[in-house]
C-alpha cells in the first residue's frame, strides 16, 4: 500500500511543478495551480519513517549527475547570480518533417497525423486533442504523437493516462528519433508526471537522467532531493537541495512558496542526518523568511532538547570525575 505522508509532502512542489511544463501550451492549459498557502504545509516526518530503500532505478550518487558549487558562507546570499536553468523544449516547429523521415506510420492513423500536428501547432489543442486520440486509439505510438497527447491529457489533469504516455514515449525515443530534442528533454517529463501520481521509484532515474542534461533546473533538484529522503538517502537529497538553493527558479515561482519546500526537505534531511548544526542554520534561514513557519518551529524545539541533553550529559559527567 501506498505511504499517504510522501503524498502529503509533494503538496506544494506538485504545485510549483506545473509551471516547469512547456511553455508552448498557453497558461490555461498548462494546469497551473495555486501554491498552497503556507498552512498547507503538512507535518514533518522525523528520521527512522523514511520508506523502503528502492532496489532498482537508483542512482550511485546525485553527486556523479550534479555539479554542486560552493555554498556561499553564511547560507544563501539573494543577491549573488544563480546559474542559468537549461531548459531543453522536446517540441520542435517541423516535428512533422521529423514524423514523416522516422515515424511510426501506417494506413489506420496517417489520415490523423497532419491534421494532428497543424492543430497542435497552431495552438488549436482542442482539435489537436481530437486527432491524436484518434492516431492513438487506431494503434500509433510514435513518441511524438505520444508526447503531444501527454501534454494535453497532462493540462486537463488527466495525469494517470499523461504519466503512462510519456513513459511510453520514452521507450525506444532515442533509436526512432536520434538527435531531436525529445531525446534528451522527455526524461524532465516522464520524471515529473510519474512524481505527480506517487510513483516516486520510477520517477527517480528519469529525473537523474533529466538533470544529466539540465543540471541546474530547480525542479529536477527539488524532486530529486524529496524523492531520495523519502527512501534514507538524506545525504544525496542534501546535494541536490542545496544545489537547488544556488539555482534559478521557475518564471512566477521566485519567492518564498518555491524556497520554502527546498529549505524543509533540508531541515528533515540534515536532521535525520544527526547534523544539527546545519539542520539549525537550515531551521534559522527558514525562521528569518518566516517567522511562523511550523516546520522551523518544530525542528528548532527538536534541536534545543538535544542541545539540553547534551549539556545535562557533560554536566554530569564532569560531576562523577
Amino acid at each position: 500500500m501506498k505511504k499517504k505522508p510522501f503524498i502529503l509532502q509533494i503538496t506544494t512542489i506538485v504545485a510549483l511543478a506545473a509551471l516547469s511544463i512547456p511553455t508552448t501550451l498557453p497558461a490555461q492549459m498548462l494546469g497551473e495551480a495555486p501554491i498552497p498557502s503556507p498552512s498547507a504545509s503538512p507535518p514533518p516526518r522525523g528520521p527512522g519513517e523514511a520508506g523502503k530503500p528502492v532496489s532498482e532505478g537508483q542512482p550511485q550518487s546525485i553527486a556523479d549527475t550534479i555539479a554542486i558549487p560552493k555554498p556561499p558562507e553564511g547560507g544563501r546570499d539573494e543577491s549573488a547570480a544563480k546559474p542559468a536553468s537549461t531548459e531543453i523544449n522536446p517540441l520542435t516547429q517541423k516535428d512533422y518533417s521529423w514524423y514523416l523521415k522516422s515515424g511510426d506510420k501506417s494506413p489506420k492513423w496517417n489520415e490523423f497525423i497532419e491534421p494532428a500536428f497543424q492543430s497542435f501547432d497552431s495552438g488549436n489543442f482542442a482539435t489537436a486533442g481530437i486527432f491524436l486520440q484518434r492516431a492513438y486509439d487506431a494503434g500509433c505510438r510514435d513518441p511524438l504523437i505520444l508526447f503531444r497527447l501527454a501534454l494535453i491529457k497532462e493540462s486537463r489533469e488527466g495525469y494517470i493516462e499523461a504519466a503512462n504516455m510519456y513513459l511510453e514515449a520514452a521507450k525506444g525515443v532515442e533509436k526512432r528519433y536520434p538527435g531531436h530534442p525529445i531525446s534528451r528533454g522527455i526524461h524532465k517529463h516522464v520524471g515529473r508526471s510519474l512524481y505527480k501520481v506517487d510513483r516516486p521509484a520510477e520517477a527517480l532515474p528519469f529525473i537523474t537522467e533529466a538533470l544529466r542534461h539540465s543540471p541546474n533546473d530547480f525542479m529536477m533538484l527539488l524532486m530529486a532531493g524529496q524523492i531520495l529522503r523519502s527512501i534514507g538517502e538524506n545525504d544525496k537529497a542534501r546535494i541536490a537541495l542545496e544545489k537547488a538553493l544556488t539555482v534559478e527558479r521557475p518564471a512566477g515561482s521566485d519567492g518564498l512558496d518555491s524556497i520554502r519546500p527546498v529549505l524543509h526537505e533540508l531541515i528533515l534531511a540534515t536532521f535525520a542526518l544527526q547534523n544539527v548544526g546545519m539542520c539549525s542554520k537550515y531551521v534559522e534561514q527558514m525562521t528569518s523568511l518566516d517567522p511562523s513557519d511550523q516546520v522551523a518551529s518544530i525542528y528548532r524545539r527538536k534541536i534545543a532538547e538535544i542541545e539540553n541533553k547534551r549539556r545535562e550529559r557533560e554536566l554530569i559527567k564532569r560531576l562523577t570525575e
